[in-house]
């Protein structure tokens, strides 16, 4: 039945001060709203890179629960004859936890010192960081792709519907994650009260909700064969 507590509390006295100041009179409720909903996106932004931070330095990286899920959607959907490409990937802590799984993956971003990274730490036999934008790879080479694995990218990109339509020649299928905008109704609220949205980081150009990502799936021909709605993503495994 879920998660048990007793009807008395103990105390949090941070919490009880802010609640006290929240009815402070003369302050209209939607500069109220307006100003505790931002700070839910700051608290929830700063509670996430802290959190991320203090679970890799203790536990196991694969641990954590963001990771884990991901890992979790994937290990039965991608078999160990598949060749995967993760595009964007970075610091190469993705492709290290892909390699598991599959017969081998191709990490490809274009940040060198990244790249540089990935490869004093994460290399292995059946692993290969590439410094490069990803179409020109894909087109440059002769290695066959089973599976594309794009997580965390498309928001960041000018043209995200773009790429995919790029891509997708390439690959039987896709696994693609993006944040998930809908994932607490206040954005939606703001919206309706006519209050501008957070970005949910700094360097994303789009935000996207869960009609979108149908919408473009359907226009590049990608049928959505299961989809997951956990811990602020949207996880999508998707048949070209």
């Amino acid at each position: 039945m879920g998660l048990k507590f007793n009807r008395k509390k103990p105390r949090n006295y941070l919490n009880s001060l802010i609640y006290k100041l929240s009815k402070i009179p003369l302050v209209p409720d939607k500069i109220k709203f307006r100003f505790f909903s931002d700070l839910s996106w700051i608290f929830t932004r700063l509670a996430h890179e802290y959190g991320m931070v203090l679970t890799v330095k203790s536990l196991d990286a694969d641990l954590h629960p963001m990771q884990k899920a991901q890992y979790d959607f994937l290990k039965d959907k991608i078999s160990k004859e598949d060749v995967l490409l993760d595009f964007g990937c970075g610091s190469g802590n993705n492709t290290h936890r892909l390699a598991k799984i599959c017969k081998s993956v191709t990490g490809v971003d274009h940040d060198s010192d990244k790249i540089r990274f990935a490869n004093e730490n994460f290399a292995a036999e059946n692993v290969k960081f590439v410094c490069n934008d990803a179409v020109e790879f894909l087109k440059s080479s002769k290695q066959k792709y089973d599976v594309l694995v794009c997580a965390n990218n498309l928001e960041h990109l000018d043209d995200p519907e773009g790429l995919i339509q790029d891509l997708k020649k390439y690959f039987s299928y896709a696994y693609i994650e993006v944040p998930d905008l809908d994932a607490s109704y206040l954005n939606q609220a703001k919206t309706l009260l006519g209050i501008q949205l957070n970005y949910m980081d700094d360097d994303h150009v789009s935000e996207f909700v869960r009609e979108d990502m149908y919408q473009l799936f359907a226009k590049q021909g990608l049928k959505i064969i299961e989809s997951e709605y956990r811990f602020g993503a949207m996880k999508y495994w998707v048949e070209v």
